[in-house]
């Protein structure tokens, strides 16, 4: 894999670690439509350790995006590991059991008599095309173990889909299906308008859902970080995704901010922290003063205080 492929695989890996430590109960809805299980949508998620000394290839320390355990409301319990890949890779198949063999060596269950390592249930997201995943046999004095981690593709689902089937931790990582989409713009008028019009569909969807204020405002700065790297050779685009999303993240950070203030009964909090938030935006590039003026989101005084910080 080439460096820069790397560079980028290493941005989506971090965008899914950052969506799983963030909203882990978002881990049931998926769990259930990879694994066809049947979890209520408030089963007990607990994040286990994602990091492993323990590399046959390598020889090098591997991160895990996803190792959790789901117990239902009877008390049972199933570990799961999950991968997200945003390049073909032939070798995906060999990199799973290395990953599912650390993860049950680091879980063993010791007897007197007997070492039981049991392999997680694992599954590969691929975020664009997929590389066919070799089934991998482990044999031992003629036994044979077949061992093949199941698999699902970003481009099969819809924005419907995802809804429906509330698989919002999903949805940032939608954008790599719009990719030919987003090379189209600034070619016409026309193509400009469709990219704009997703990006607002896409963010509507989010904020429209039935998602409390947290976890709305964690997925949308990781649907912004995923555009961002999607967009970055395109400045035009870039800027004007980035104006939208960021504008939604500024909202939701506001709300945050008020509800958790207004919680710990420090409602004089509320304006530092807003003009501490958006003066972050602001130097991050995501706004302007202007911007922050029209939205109507600040005081005259708040809007004096962020333009003196």
């Amino acid at each position: 894999m080439g460096e820069i492929q790397k560079q980028n695989s290493s941005v989506y890996d971090n965008a899914m670690r950052t969506a799983v430590e963030k909203c882990p109960h978002l881990l049931v809805p998926l769990v259930n439509e990879i694994f066809k299980a049947d979890y209520e949508l408030d089963a007990e998620v607990t994040l286990l350790h994602n990091e492993f000394f323990f590399d046959f290839a390598r020889g090098e320390k591997i991160i895990t995006d996803a190792h959790f355990k789901i117990t239902s409301k009877s008390g049972k319990s199933t570990v799961y590991h999950l991968e997200s890949q945003s390049n073909t890779d032939s070798s995906m198949s060999l990199r799973m059991a290395e990953y599912d063999l650390a993860i049950g060596m680091h879980n063993r269950i010791e007897t007197d008599e007997e070492i039981i390592i049991k392999l997680p249930k694992s599954s590969v997201l691929w975020l664009r095309g997929a590389s066919p995943m070799k089934r991998i046999v482990f044999e031992l004095n003629k036994n044979r173990i077949a061992y093949t981690p199941t698999c699902i593709q970003m481009k099969t689902y819809t924005l419907d889909d995802i809804v429906k089937k509330k698989l919002y931790i999903l949805l940032p990582f939608y954008q790599f299906n719009l990719e030919e989409i987003y090379d189209k713009y600034g070619k016409s008028p026309e193509d400009n308008a469709r990219v704009i019009e997703l990006i607002n569909e896409m963010s509507d969807m989010l904020e429209n859902s039935d998602l409390k204020s947290f976890d709305m405002h964690a997925l949308f700065e990781i649907m912004l970080n995923v555009f961002s790297m999607l967009a970055k050779n395109n400045a035009k685009l870039k800027a004007e995704g980035e104006s939208i999303m960021g504008g939604r993240v500024m909202r939701l950070k506001i709300d945050d901010i008020v509800d958790q203030n207004k919680a710990l009964g420090k409602a004089e909090g509320i304006m530092e922290e807003k003009i501490r938030s958006a003066k972050n935006f602001i130097d991050k590039g995501l706004t302007t003063l202007s911007k922050l003026k029209d939205s109507g989101l600040y005081t005259d005084d708040e809007l004096k205080a962020i333009a003196n910080s």
